[in-house]
């Protein structure tokens, strides 16, 4: 009859315990799964990319960047390397917290109002800070402070625009898109997005893949 070694007595081999070895680490199997993770974000947004990438090169419009490839790249730290995000209000972009920081000109704020009150919009705001710069049509002087709880700067001679390195379109007026700041403050990424209001699930995205 068969017997097992713990029924014959025999000590099952653990050399950890005889000094010869260290045990697996439980860290190792978090550090897997964590790369696992950034692996599914960035198929993710690869995925939801390709599809506007594809358009925007057949009919490219005059906010889309004039280097497709640079537009909605879908990796972090691929558009230039990282810098300290500058401060677009006195608490913002701030340590320890993830934050958006978007890109508009007046006739892209009402949409984006209403994409940050939607549900993921909502969702968006439950990972990361939000702050919107505006750069005002020509000849206004003032904007909205806020829309809802969300900051509102003005950008008129585009200081914000350039501290943050964003690339102007195509029609080489101010940058419609976003910024992602991780939680060290730096910029992780940063994109042109004329549809940015149509696409926070994306945004989403991106802000999920910072660590």
């Amino acid at each position: 009859m068969l017997t097992s070694d713990r029924a014959r007595g025999s000590r099952v081999p653990r050399p950890w315990l005889d000094g010869r070895a260290t045990p697996p680490s439980p860290s190792a199997g978090v550090r897997r799964r964590g790369v696992l993770v950034r692996l599914a974000v960035g198929v993710a947004v690869a995925a939801l990319t390709g599809t506007g990438l594809v358009l925007s090169m057949a009919h490219p419009r005059p906010l889309d960047d004039p280097d497709l490839a640079q537009q909605r790249a879908g990796m972090l730290d691929v558009v230039g390397p990282r810098s300290i995000a500058a401060a677009v209000t006195a608490h913002l972009p701030a340590f320890g917290a993830r934050t958006v920081v978007f890109f508009v000109r007046t006739a892209q704020l009402a949409p984006l109002e209403q994409a940050l009150d939607s549900r993921a919009g909502s969702q968006l705001q439950a990972a990361a800070a939000v702050v919107i710069v505006m750069s005002p049509d020509p000849g206004a002087s003032s904007g909205p402070a806020t829309i809802g709880a969300v900051p509102v700067q003005l950008d008129p001679a585009g200081r914000l625009a350039v501290a943050y390195r964003m690339r102007r379109p195509r029609d080489g007026g101010a940058p419609v898109g976003y910024a992602v700041v991780g939680r060290d403050r730096t910029v992780r990424y940063r994109t042109e997005d004329p549809d940015v209001a149509a696409g926070l699930v994306e945004v989403r995205t991106m802000v999920d893949a910072v660590p």
